[in-house]
């Protein structure tokens, strides 16, 4: 009984044309700039998914970086990603929000960046003392486990008297 190799039915030159035009292969789509420090920020108000910042400020050593949204991600430069942690300033509607020290290892993935009222404070479980009107919650979910910060302080309401960013 002779065995056929599956190689010698389909011929050495398909075998080779198959290999290596990928097929088969499962990798995920790349961002357009090619930096692997790129998240997308998902924002809740209330529970509710609303619509999140389009663009955010990067606060380092001095240096000032508008980044802009592009396909739903705000990817860093190869300048930004040689600083160790940034302060990140953003806006959503009427409410400007602070985030200090924020590591660049939290720069990958999707951040859900929950915000509001007492109906925020009771899911989420803060403190009594807190002011929910003042906090929030985000959770960096670049892989398992997921890792996140509550602050206090970090939103201000309403914008009058402070500059644009």
């Amino acid at each position: 009984m002779r065995i056929i190799c599956p190689i010698a039915k389909i011929g050495l030159l398909s075998l080779g044309v198959m290999l290596f035009s990928g097929y088969g292969s499962y990798a995920s789509p790349q961002p357009a700039t090619g930096s692997r420090f790129c998240l997308s920020i998902h924002t809740y108000e209330d529970e509710k998914r609303i619509e999140g910042p389009s663009m955010i400020l990067l606060l380092s050593n001095g240096k000032r970086w508008r980044v802009m949204q592009e396909d739903d991600h705000f990817c860093l430069s190869d300048e930004m990603v040689r600083e160790q942690s940034f302060d990140l300033v953003f806006e959503i509607g009427r409410d400007r929000f602070f985030l200090y020290s924020v590591t660049i290892d939290h720069f990958t993935g999707v951040w859900s960046f929950y915000f509001g009222g007492k109906y925020f404070a009771y899911m989420h479980g803060l403190p009594k003392k807190w002011r929910p009107t003042k906090g929030c919650v985000v959770e960096y979910n670049n892989g398992e486990p997921g890792t996140g910060d509550m602050l206090s302080g970090c939103r201000v309401q309403g914008r009058a008297g402070i500059p644009p960013i």
